[in-house]
């Protein structure tokens, strides 16, 4: 059955209904290591599903990443083929500027995303597999610290760019865990801009982690684009979302169950820059897609893929519910799905029981 065309999820008309994070709960990034803050941020998740840490990078820190972030898209080779299928490449440009129908002042400025930084840049490798501030809150709810990096990216959106509809990062992921379920994912989202309502700022459903994955769609009729708008089929009302303005350096610590999204960079000039990384412990499995066609028994781990005795480790019938060219209603990303890296073991703080 053809799924219905998703309605725009972010038209202007919806910025007056939506509220604004009022600051409520927020941590700052100087305190995030007490064990009273990770004990907040743990409660805080669980029920609404995420938390603003403000502060956690300097501006420096931001300075710095920034500059790394145009120096790959600068030595990044001229003549790549525009992506359509299979793994997203290092620096993934906008379709608009692929096709030829945008031309943008700068090359940076037609950029929508580097996917899997931490593979491809030492800076951003240090920051997710190294970074305690990163690291020991994911550990202190997860109450585990053997610990995968599911997935690292730097999203850029830049002026006049559109939308990421409200979806779930676990709607694509699809992990389960035997004590934590759906919420078994937890993701980190940085600005390296202000980010407001004008320019795409993160929008969240409160405490929609609550009900586990719930039905995507891609659009109809399916083109080489349609990945870019999976999202959920059922929108949540503007009322009960929360647009989560940020400035340079403040960060998102979030169940990657909570129903999000960022609206359209409608601004002339100003980009909104953000780095974003996803962790699971080692011993989350994925699961089966509700049209699977293949029959699969899925038994291997998130932490398996890294186990060198592994033969078929690479291999995406062994690890995901379809292949790329099965299309169904709710597409299974394989490439998106195989976890990036193994993070170093380190002991977690003592912040008591989970």
């Amino acid at each position: 059955m053809a799924a219905a065309q998703p309605l725009p999820h972010f038209p202007v008309e919806h910025d007056g209904l939506r509220q604004v994070h009022d600051g409520v709960g927020d941590i700052a990034g100087a305190d995030l290591l007490d064990p009273g803050s990770c004990e907040h941020l743990r409660d805080t998740i669980r029920g609404r599903g995420f938390v603003v840490v403000r502060n956690l990078l300097s501006p420096n820190e931001v300075g710095r990443i920034n500059a790394e972030i145009t120096r790959e898209v600068d030595a990044y080779p001229r003549d790549v083929e525009p992506h359509t299928d299979g793994p997203p490449p290092f620096v993934d440009f906008d379709p608009a500027v692929t096709s030829g129908a945008v031309v943008p002042a700068r090359r940076e400025l037609g950029v929508r995303r580097l996917f899997r930084i931490a593979t491809n840049n030492e800076l951003m490798r240090q920051y997710c597999l190294n970074d305690e501030r990163i690291l020991a809150p994911v550990r202190a709810v997860f109450g585990d610290d053997d610990l995968v990096l599911i997935q690292s990216m730097a999203l850029l959106k830049p002026p006049h760019t559109a939308e990421k509809r409200f979806h779930q990062d676990q709607g694509v992921f699809r992990l389960a865990h035997d004590t934590h379920g759906a919420s078994c994912v937890l993701g980190w989202w940085i600005a390296l801009d202000r980010a407001d309502q004008g320019n795409g700022c993160m929008i969240f459903a409160p405490g929609s982690h609550k009900t586990g994955i719930v039905h995507h769609a891609l659009p109809v009729p399916a083109s080489s684009t349609a990945h870019i708008h999976y999202s959920v089929r059922d929108c949540p009302p503007p009322e009960t979302t929360i647009a989560v303005e940020m400035e340079p350096g403040d960060a998102l610590f979030f169940d990657v169950a909570t129903v999000h999204g960022t609206g359209p960079n409608r601004s002339e000039d100003r980009r909104r820059r953000a780095l974003q990384m996803q962790y699971a412990p080692a011993t989350a499995r994925p699961t089966k897609c509700p049209t699977d066609r293949k029959g699969l028994s899925i038994t291997k781990t998130v932490g398996d893929v890294f186990d060198s005795a592994s033969e078929d480790a690479d291999a995406p019938t062994s690890w995901f519910d379809c292949d790329a060219d099965v299309q169904c209603t709710e597409p299974q990303y394989w490439s998106y799905r195989k976890p990036e890296m193994r993070v170093p073991p380190t002991p977690r703080p003592n912040f008591g029981p989970p």
